[in-house]
């Protein structure tokens, strides 16, 4: 599943280059520890590279359906993640795998069952899970990516 984020992010990477955006707010304080358990979805993706930002809107059957992707956080530290994954032949299908998560601090750690990690920020004002990645595109520049979740 981790390298289906991965995936993911070089996905929206190549979505995200041509285009340009913005974000939003909210500003009650909440504890992670409750707050965490249910189903959070992929709403919008964000990129910075070559000088330049855009933001994409994420949705299950939309323009960027492929970049959708799903967590349950269940009591017990268990989590279930969903996406969508190409196979060799180029076809794709939703996939889930069952994974471990802990809480530190404003950070929730997920861990499949290869052991690979994904850390996603838990932004209180925004109400929101940050799940950051980076990559090199095909000129050599790093871009940066950051996938956003609501539950």
């Amino acid at each position: 599943m981790m390298k289906q984020i991965k995936y993911w992010s070089i996905k929206l990477i190549v979505i995200i280059m041509p285009l340009l955006a913005a974000c939003s707010s909210d500003d009650d304080p909440i504890s992670l520890n409750s707050y965490i358990v249910g189903t959070w979805h992929s709403f919008k993706g964000s990129g910075y590279g070559n000088g330049q930002s855009a933001d994409i809107e994420i949705t299950k059957t939309g323009v960027y359906s492929a970049a959708y992707s799903e967590v349950t956080f269940e009591s017990g530290n268990k989590a279930v993640m969903r996406g969508w994954l190409t196979d060799k032949y180029g076809l794709s299908h939703w996939e889930q795998e069952a994974c471990t998560y802990t809480i530190n601090g404003d950070i929730v750690i997920v861990k499949d069952s290869q052991g690979e990690t994904a850390d996603f920020v838990f932004d209180a004002k925004d109400r929101t899970l940050l799940l950051k990645g980076a990559t090199t595109n095909p000129d050599g520049k790093i871009i940066y990516v950051t996938i956003y979740y609501t539950k």
